[in-house]
């Protein structure tokens, strides 16, 4: 949303704004006190507002282009001509489709062509929508740009979403700052007592130093959806959208049921929590894809969908595809995943999740036998993938499997850094409630990691 400027001023801008006090002349060089502006070298407070609601009954509407309260307000609603309805014109803006303004009817004619140059959501000027729109938790502003969404209670107020019952930056108001060591209670500035004694409320945190309330987080659950508070600004920061590779075993033991006397294959149980996964991930994980074997009976896997925002589609097709047939190339497949660039991102949290139905059995067991060395080269790669700063969360599915709670799979959760407490490190599923509930809590794990 384009916020609605207005200059507080009883000289220079008394007809834009209609209120009613000048601030004082400007310092030498053009200087004005902290949220002023020096406007005809008279210092002028700003008010930032979002709607019509906040400018003054005199000139009660905000208009988003020049960013003023003004009396009337524009129409120019698929018009390119003709009065706008306050006394201008309608600005032409066929051209940025490819159009032509027909002077006669005033509308757009000819071949509509999608115009979203530098735009990731909202109107796309021919009645679509600019791609890729934004996820859950988000909103697009005018500049077609996702941001945060404010939640029920908060406002926004230039870039970020605040309550104005409690922050002292925006106490009732928008810009409306409380001074240095006060507080905002119920919308009203007021002093502070010392903060190492009682604490800080709303959208402050405490300077030890001075045992004074100061603008700003100390805690995440201070900021917004998606967002966290960097301790060392003290402000709210956008969380980054972790990236998370599924390795996804597809040998011939997948043909199995998960459970003695079941109706459903581990491969049926896989792709259904895999979806459910997607479903609850999308938008809030970048999912990137890989299944072993790939080719040949003991062929180590490949990443055959990059980690992306718009990758869920995709692997969808893939989880869709899949057919059980070959070997347990674990470990080179977990080798493969290390090589992958797309996990070597310093700016995001970066995970690998297994999910298999048996012990390695390639390259050495050729795909029908478990042996200490395909053991071990799996251990050594989720151990190579941890030190890279990737975690690896492990999970074993089927009764014929976990009955034994097999040693190696143990190890592998100790190593890959997200072992589970208890006697069983790795994650146990024998039924597809079992493997849904598992799949749930990991994707909680990967939409909370954040890198500080």
């Amino acid at each position: 949303m384009v916020s609605c400027l207005r200059f507080l001023s009883g000289i220079a801008f008394m007809a834009i704004a209609g209120c009613g006090y000048s601030s004082g002349l400007c310092g030498p060089g053009g200087e004005c006190p902290q949220g002023q502006e020096c406007v005809e070298n008279q210092c002028m407070q700003i008010l930032v507002y979002d709607t019509d609601d906040d400018c003054d009954q005199s000139r009660p509407f905000c208009d988003v282009v020049s960013k003023s309260c003004v009396t009337c307000s524009p129409d120019c609603t698929g018009k390119c001509c003709g009065d706008d309805g306050c006394g201008s014109v309608c600005q032409n803006h066929c051209g940025t489709t490819g159009q032509t303004c027909n002077p006669d009817t005033c509308l757009c004619e000819g071949e509509c062509v999608p115009y979203c140059d530098d735009r990731e959501c909202g109107p796309d000027g021919c009645r679509g929508e600019c791609a890729p729109g934004c996820g859950e938790g988000y909103a697009c502003n005018a500049e077609g740009r996702c941001e945060g969404a404010c939640m029920d209670g908060e406002t926004r107020c230039g870039g970020e979403c605040v309550n104005i019952n409690s922050d002292p930056r925006h106490c009732g108001g928008c810009q409306k700052a409380c001074g240095d060591g006060e507080i905002c209670t119920d919308s009203n500035c007021g002093k502070a007592p010392d903060c190492r004694e009682i604490p800080c409320t709303g959208f402050t945190y405490c300077d030890l130093g001075t045992g004074k309330c100061k603008p700003g987080c100390d805690a995440d659950d201070q900021c917004g959806p998606r967002q966290s508070c960097d301790v060392t600004t003290h402000s709210c920061v956008d969380a980054a959208v972790n990236n998370l590779l599924l390795v996804v075993d597809k040998s011939g033991s997948m043909m199995d049921a998960s459970q003695e006397g079941g109706s459903q294959s581990k491969l049926e149980d896989a792709r259904q929590a895999l979806h459910l996964m997607l479903d609850e991930g999308e938008g809030k994980i970048r999912f990137g894809w890989m299944q072993f074997p790939h080719g040949s009976f003991c062929e180590p896997g490949v990443v055959s969908v990059d980690c992306g925002d718009d990758s869920v589609p995709e692997i969808r097709d893939r989880v869709n595809a899949l057919l059980a047939e070959g070997g347990t190339p674990t470990g080179e497949s977990l080798q493969k995943a290390d090589t992958y660039r797309g996990l070597h991102d310093p700016h995001r949290c970066n995970f690998v999740l297994l999910l298999t139905d048996g012990l390695p059995t390639c390259p050495n067991g050729e795909g029908v036998g478990n042996n200490q060395a395909d053991n071990q080269m799996a251990l050594e790669a989720v151990q190579a993938l941890h030190s890279q700063r990737i975690d690896t969360f492990v999970i074993g599915l089927g009764e014929d499997l976990n009955a034994s709670n097999p040693e190696i799979l143990n190890q592998m959760a100790d190593a890959g850094g997200r072992a589970r407490g208890g006697d069983v490190k790795y994650y146990q599923a024998n039924n597809l409630d079992e493997l849904q509930t598992t799949v749930q809590t990991i994707a909680v794990a990967v939409i909370g990691c954040n890198m500080r």
